[in-house]
């Protein structure tokens, strides 16, 4: 039997932490299992500091093979640790053209799964697949330019903001599918890019479960950083940038003192961290930590009594983050402020696996805490609310058959 041949196309990849990335390597992997040959385009490792990761050099491409499949690195701008907008500009579209000359030179492949990034550099990869006749599915799992509008990263219906529209509305045009992470996500790709409802999938972020599971919450990790038995730990894990909401933190630590024995967690990089660090000198009750390995990430999880997942309130359809799934599936109790047309708030009201609050409002979000930490009976029922939705929906498995079976219909055409 002749194996389907299958590209996936993500900027981000192990041993970067990205969730992107790594959601795009179980699905490399599941694809090799089921009898796929499988080939992925990435970039060198260079996030989150846009430096290029000890042991690899930077060049026009460098082929690999791990895990059964093959690993195509492509040159492109870094962005730097500044991360001003012309180099994410610059960034989005060298990835597009690498890939896009890549994929000239290989063209042999079956199914093109273009998980990056939105607007330009999907746009020049889905329409060279168009030209040569490669049917490209189009993952999304951020809207551009609707998200960078929302931060005010541009301006909302200015001369970029129109040009990145345009551009995404082709990619979808383009593209022979179009995967989004969540039903509001996908009526909205309909209204905006001018699509079929039925080039559409609802294919949700996939967690792996071997890799996030539950754990003991007094484990070695609680341990190793000197947090008591009895503190009430808040979480948070992922990045820490003006998208992310996590500023609020800057307004809800204040509000507590060390005799609340509530132990706020931070793990992760960003633009905001500096100003974090800056809080937790002052606030002992907030402990900065950075990036954690897989094992130490899970323990990390494991001790904390409940996950708090921030949102800007003009985030909402845009955007579902990754840290949910990852919370849920860990059977933590989420607390988030996301707003109310979310997929996140969807989550926690269909599946009680957490406490939603108004979004924007640090009083809310105190409250919030005060509620779960005085109520401990809720969050073991939380949390296995939460862990049973995700081995029912979101693990790679179910993801990957939701994917077949929509390739097999559009075949069947």
């Amino acid at each position: 039997m002749v194996k389907k041949k299958l590209l996936i196309i993500n900027p981000g990849f192990p041993p970067e932490l990205l969730p992107g990335g790594v959601m795009a390597c179980n699905l490399a992997k599941e694809f090799v299992s089921r009898g796929y040959d499988v080939t992925v385009y990435t970039s060198f490792p260079n996030r989150p500091y846009g430096k290029i990761y000890p042991g690899y050099k930077r060049r026009l491409s460098d082929i690999s093979y791990q895990n059964e499949f093959r690993l195509v690195r492509l040159w492109t701008w870094l962005i730097g640790a500044n991360r001003k907008n012309i180099d994410r500009l610059m960034e989005n579209v060298s990835f597009g053209l690498s890939a896009t000359l890549h994929l000239l030179i290989d063209r042999k492949y079956d199914y093109i799964l273009l998980d990056a990034w939105p607007a330009l550099c999907a746009f020049i990869v889905s329409l060279a697949a168009k030209l040569i006749g490669i049917p490209c599915y189009y993952y999304i799992q951020d809207l551009l330019p609707e998200q960078a509008q929302n931060t005010g990263m541009i301006k909302k219906k200015g001369i970029v903001s129109e040009l990145l529209l345009w551009a995404d509305q082709k990619a979808c045009q383009n593209s022979a599918g179009i995967f989004v992470l969540s039903d509001k996500m996908k009526n909205h790709i309909i209204c905006t890019r001018a699509v079929n409802r039925n080039k559409i999938l609802v294919a949700p972020i996939q967690v792996d479960i071997n890799k996030i599971y539950p754990v003991n919450r007094l484990n070695s990790w609680r341990k190793k950083h000197n947090i008591a038995d009895d503190a009430f730990v808040v979480i948070y894990t992922g990045t820490l940038g003006h998208v992310s909401g996590i500023s609020i933190l800057e307004e809800i630590v204040p509000r507590f003192s060390d005799k609340d024995n509530i132990l706020f967690i931070c793990i992760g990089e960003g633009p905001l961290k500096s100003r974090l660090v800056k809080l937790s000198q002052s606030c002992s009750h907030l402990k900065m930590i950075d990036y954690q390995a897989d094992s130490d990430y899970l323990l990390a999880l494991g001790s904390a009594d409940i996950a708090f997942l921030p949102m800007d309130s003009n985030c909402g359809v845009g955007s579902v983050p990754s840290k949910m799934y990852t919370y849920m599936a860990a059977e933590k109790p989420v607390l988030s402020n996301a707003p109310l047309d979310s997929e996140n708030a969807r989550l926690i009201s269909a599946t009680g696996c957490g406490l939603l609050v108004k979004a924007n409002d640090a009083g809310e979000l105190e409250s919030g805490i005060r509620i779960l930490s005085n109520h401990p009976e809720n969050l073991t029922k939380m949390g296995k609310a939460g862990r049973k939705y995700i081995m029912g929906n979101c693990t790679v498995e179910t993801v990957v058959d939701k994917i077949e079976r929509f390739w097999q219909s559009k075949s069947s055409l």
